[in-house]
């Protein structure tokens, strides 16, 4: 990239040349030598179980893949702070089967109330593979991913996601990059994406909670028999 006298670089690679001259920015992790544009691991977990609680509740579980696993340990920290325990963390080995997964999950942890996922692509495949045993969604069990993709739209329960703007991260790199060039600085700067919960149908509110609302009880049955 130096040889073409490029005025700047995006990358997601772990950089050890160092050319103070041209600014660099890094995406997808925290970098802590390069001004850094990433998804925080906490943020996303908080946005999921924060989402839970409000929705009236607190026996709530992880699962997901070996390569997220930092985002279980996110999830577990999340959990500490309010003061609530894990109902379950299912960390998926490599090519394990999903049907192995469900078993294990439906074996030792079915009091689970909101099971949230480490990506919408494995909440997916777990959820058909829940359907397939006669288990309700979301009667029987919540559903909250991460990603929002395409897909959350296109299954039944759609899937109620954690977004955190990873469609518009082109934009923000040639930002801050562009303002990088415009506005030279030494000072390391990060961008977190930022999150939100995408609500969709998979973790409607728990019936106590709507009825301490007030509402008409076809209100009620409605959401609670999406």
């Amino acid at each position: 990239m130096k040889q073409f006298n490029v005025c700047g670089i995006l990358t997601g690679h772990d950089l050890q040349a160092n050319y103070p001259e041209v600014p660099i920015i890094f995406y997808g992790t925290l970098n802590k030598e390069l001004d850094s544009i990433y998804p925080n691991e906490e943020d996303m977990m908080s946005t999921a179980v924060n989402y839970a609680l409000k929705q009236g509740y607190s026996k709530i579980g992880f699962a997901g893949l070996i390569e997220l696993s930092h985002r279980a340990k996110a999830f577990e920290e999340v959990l500490h702070k309010a003061k609530l325990s894990p109902s379950c963390k299912i960390i998926i080995p490599k090519d394990s089967l999903v049907k192995e997964n469900v078993d294990q999950f439906l074996a030792k942890y079915s009091d689970t109330e909101v099971l949230i996922f480490g990506s919408d692509q494995t909440a997916i495949e777990w959820m058909a593979e829940l359907q397939s045993r006669g288990i309700k969604l979301p009667q029987d069990l919540k559903i909250i991913g991460v990603n929002n993709t395409e897909d959350c739209e296109n299954i039944f329960p759609r899937l109620t996601s954690v977004d955190f703007q990873l469609s518009s991260l082109g934009d923000i790199l040639v930002e801050k990059l562009l303002n990088k060039l415009n506005t030279p600085s030494n000072v390391r700067e990060d961008f977190r994406l930022p999150t939100r919960i995408v609500e969709r149908a998979s973790c409607p509110a728990k019936e106590e909670k709507l009825r301490s609302l007030g509402l008409p009880k076809e209100v009620i049955n409605k959401f609670i028999k999406i």
